[in-house]
């Protein structure tokens, strides 16, 4: 991905400029998420700062913006404790979640 280079996180959320998934509950079944561990990993001139986004229908914040890693082959998780936040999917719902990034020093660096 080519991230823009600078801007804040309102520039990111303007552009679109995040990594999304989602979990989806099988059917009768609810999925409750208190925890998240995400490893990334960046370049030099890659994102410098992120902010994690969760949506069950609409996007809400949850976490603060932090300072990404350095770039090395294998980095510790940052963990995001969420248990506060009560996500539940409901019932056969979806939880989908976006890591908004921005901090970039070239267009191609990459997180």
């Amino acid at each position: 991905r080519d991230w823009p280079i600078g801007g804040n996180q309102s520039t990111a959320q303007a552009g679109n400029d995040y990594m999304q998934w989602s979990v989806t509950a099988s059917t009768t079944f609810n999925v409750s998420v208190d925890e998240l561990d995400i490893r990334l990993r960046r370049s030099d001139t890659g994102p410098s700062t992120w902010q994690l986004f969760y949506s069950l229908d609409g996007f809400t914040t949850a976490g603060i913006p932090v300072n990404s890693p350095q770039s090395l082959p294998s980095l510790t998780p940052t963990i995001y404790n969420l248990s506060s936040l009560g996500i539940n999917s409901g019932s056969s719902g979806t939880i989908t979640f976006r890591l908004y990034a921005w901090g970039a020093t070239a267009n191609n660096g990459w997180l």
